[in-house]
Parts: structure tokens; C-alpha cells; sequence
């Protein structure tokens, strides 16, 4: 069902769904029946901008207009309101940790079996034996097994079970 907004002479013509959205007329709409149209004295022009992003809340809204949004009591974010980036950055930055999650199980998969089947310590150098499913021997559990080209290894502590820091994890391919 559409609603009739009449927007400084301007008609708009847009789903309940979407127009309830905006705290505004969805008080609107709950204290009264709209019979024709909703009349409001505002920028056509700028309702253009509050109506796109009530339909996509990733449109790219001009700063200068956040205002509109609060008139019609729009609810945003406002440090992804004023950095469109930002909210791609914190997208990517998720992918990343999801990326070192599956490589960290990636690891613990394979490692066990390399471990059972040749009982030694995952730490490049290190030839003692492991206990139970370990992948690191007592001598090593909890550090990183990662080594420079120099010979040292990472000083970062990890869980018990893991063999790589996050920062490392991808070395394990190399």
C-alpha cells in the first residue's frame, strides 16, 4: 500500500513499509487516518536524499543534509553518516578476522594429524615429542610457530592449541 507525501508541492509516492521507517510518520500513521496525502513544508529536494536512504541505508547521504534526517527522526549512525568508507572498513575488517578464524581451524585440522602420525613438535627446529592431540610440544605450547628470516621466532603467546598469532597464520601456507 502506498502513501501520497506532498513534499513542498512535490507528491512522492511511497510504500507504507518504507515510510514507517521514519519515526515521524510512523507516529504519523499510528495517531491518525490519512485520507489523501501528508502534507509537509520541506525541501523536495532534499527529501529526495532522507527517501533514499530510508529505501537503502547504504546510499551515499550528503553530510551537509544529516539534519533532514533528524527532522523526519530517521535513525543512522552517525560515524558511518559522516565516512561512507568506514562502513566498508569495518565490512573488510570483519572478512580479515573471519580469514584468520578459518585458517586458525584449517590448521587445527591438519596439524593433529601430522602431530599423530609423526608425534613431533609443529615449531620448525624443535624435534621433541607431543603429548595427546597437541600441536606444540610442552616445551612450546602457547607460543607462535612462526620464524624470521634471521632464525627468530615470534615472541607472541597463542591458546594451547593453535600454532600460529593471528598476525602469522598465513604463513602456514608458505
Amino acid at each position: 500500500m502506498l502513501i501520497t507525501l506532498n513534499i513542498s508541492g512535490k507528491i512522492f509516492k511511497v510504500p507504507y513499509d518504507i515510510i514507517r521507517k521514519a519515526q515521524l510518520f510512523d507516529n504519523m500513521l499510528n495517531d491518525c487516518e490519512i485520507i489523501n496525502e501528508v502534507v509537509i513544508d520541506r525541501s523536495a529536494k532534499l527529501f529526495k536524499h532522507v527517501l533514499s536512504y530510508l529505501i537503502d541505508d547504504k546510499y551515499p547521504y550528503p553530510r551537509k543534509y544529516y539534519s533532514e534526517l533528524d527532522y523526519y527522526l530517521v535513525p543512522y549512525d552517525i560515524d558511518l553518516l559522516y565516512d561512507p568508507h568506514k562502513k566498508m572498513e569495518l565490512e573488510i575488517a570483519q572478512l580479515k578476522k573471519n580469514q584468520i578464524l578459518m585458517m586458525h581451524e584449517i590448521i587445527e585440522l591438519e596439524l593433529p594429524e601430522m602431530v599423530q602420525t609423526f608425534k613431533e613438535c609443529a615449531k620448525y627446529g624443535c624435534y621433541n615429542n607431543c603429548e595427546n592431540h597437541y600441536q606444540l610440544c610442552n616445551d612450546h605450547k602457547e607460543h607462535c610457530c612462526y620464524r624470521t628470516d634471521d632464525g627468530k621466532f615470534c615472541d607472541k603467546n597463542i591458546p594451547y592449541y593453535r600454532g600460529y598469532c593471528d598476525e602469522h597464520v598465513f604463513s602456514y601456507l608458505e
